[in-house]
């Protein structure tokens, strides 16, 4: 689960679990490259479970600077 890292540690945590980032979405809250440094992923695809993903695959991250955004406790 990846929800409420920056990017960075989110790419880093998806390639550490042997999975690739298949996109990179950004909402309209995200504006510039300095915005994109500082997002903050408010949801993945696939949802994390308990089911194990194989090696090798896509995970999708959406990203935001909107705090309302951000799923509470993330």
């Amino acid at each position: 689960d990846v929800r409420g890292l920056k990017m960075s540690t989110a790419v880093d945590a998806i390639h550490d679990m042997s999975l690739n980032v298949g996109r990179l979405r950004f909402d309209s809250t995200v504006k510039t490259f300095d915005d994109s440094l500082d997002a903050v992923v408010y949801t993945q695809r696939p949802e994390p479970s308990s089911l194990p993903t194989l090696m090798g695959g896509d995970v999708t991250i959406y990203l935001t600077i909107a705090k309302n955004n951000i799923p509470a406790g993330q």
